[in-house]
């Protein structure tokens, strides 16, 4: 019996020592920004514009392509003259190249990640509250 209590108390103390040590990830930060608005990220304003194309396959359908969703988003960084730039995500013909950085310099990097809601074939309602998510490195 005694054997059995130490060797419990051996390895509980084990399993608390070794899973301290697990290194975690650190946590993606995204930022939601709705259509027709804007965020502010380190001085940068992110104006998401309009929805230029959304093609993306609906879920609970099978398409030929994947699809895809053309963006037209500003940014502005202290005052300089705003830039506008087209973003794609997800499938590009073979004359475009694929470029969802909307900001970088030597300090910050911002990405476009996602356009949420993703279509969805049950989803009948009509009302969509479109979101860019975009994100700081």
């Amino acid at each position: 019996m005694k054997k059995y209590i130490t060797s419990l108390v051996f390895v509980l103390i084990c399993t608390v020592l070794f899973s301290q040590n697990k290194e975690g990830k650190t946590p993606i930060i995204v930022l939601k920004v709705p259509l027709g608005k804007a965020v502010v990220v380190d001085n940068v304003t992110i104006l998401f514009k309009e929805i230029l194309e959304d093609s993306r396959c609906p879920k609970g359908t099978t398409c030929v392509w994947q699809g895809r969703a053309r963006l037209l988003v500003e940014v502005s960084n202290n005052g300089l003259p705003a830039v506008d730039k087209e973003i794609i995500l997800g499938a590009s013909l073979q004359s475009e190249s694929i470029d969802t950085e909307l900001f970088s310099n030597e300090n910050i990097k911002i990405n476009a990640l996602d356009l949420t809601p993703y279509p969805d074939v049950a989803d009948t309602s009509g009302n969509k509250d479109y979101f860019l998510l975009i994100r700081k490195d």
